[in-house]
């Protein structure tokens, strides 16, 4: 079994400013926040509708991971088994409200195409899962969607779980009015190869 060594490199704590930029240099800028795109597929969102989403959106996050343990007592040390790997499985996306949206449109029509608002029906799955939809963290010099950016990740059989209530007031009359959507997803994994637009086949069309 091996054994954990130091790295021969390695002889302070803290690295100096000249290794930082040394490990910059060779591996590339640091990744921004800011920088992330996302796509989502037909007949959903169509290649402007992403252009659209991707200029309105502020917020969203990267999904986790985590192993569900169960301690076992072997008559040594208690011992942690991972038997299950977890995630919340949601994603929320904050965007602005521009007066004239079709993403905000589509949203409020995926979100009906779930359980139709008319009379209640619960529609088949098919109808209604985007079966990928994927986050990009991009570097600053890249604007659009790239076949190897530094992370990627993909989301599997999505659905919008909730819209938010939209607060109205007078008393924030510098303020711009956000709405929030939360999707719901399967699963997901990380650096999974995909296209700029993914072609996803189903009865219902949202105009």
């Amino acid at each position: 079994m091996g054994q954990n060594q130091p790295h021969p490199d390695r002889k302070v704590l803290n690295p100096s400013v000249d290794v930082i930029k040394s490990r910059l240099s060779s591996g590339g800028s640091l990744l921004r926040q800011y920088n992330f795109k996302m796509n989502i597929p037909l007949p959903f969102l169509n290649v402007e509708d992403n252009v659209e989403l991707n200029e309105i959106i502020q917020d969203t996050s990267l999904p986790s991971k985590t192993h569900g343990t169960q301690p076992v007592y072997y008559g040594g040390p208690l011992t942690q088994i991972p038997y299950i790997t977890t995630y919340p499985g949601t994603i929320s996306l904050t965007m602005m409200c521009p007066e004239k949206s079709n993403v905000r449109n589509k949203l409020y029509n995926w979100m009906d195409s779930v359980i139709s608002p008319e009379n209640g029906t619960v529609n088949y799955r098919n109808d209604y899962l985007a079966k990928q939809i994927d986050i990009q963290l991009t570097r600053s010099n890249e604007t659009d969607f790239v076949s190897s950016p530094p992370i990627k990740y993909t989301l599997f059989d999505v659905f919008p779980d909730s819209i938010n209530e939209i607060a109205l007031t007078q008393t924030s009359q510098n303020d711009y009015v956000r709405m929030t959507v939360v999707l719901m997803f399967k699963k997901w994994k990380k650096n999974r190869d995909f296209s700029e637009e993914i072609p996803q086949t189903g009865p219902i069309r949202l105009a």
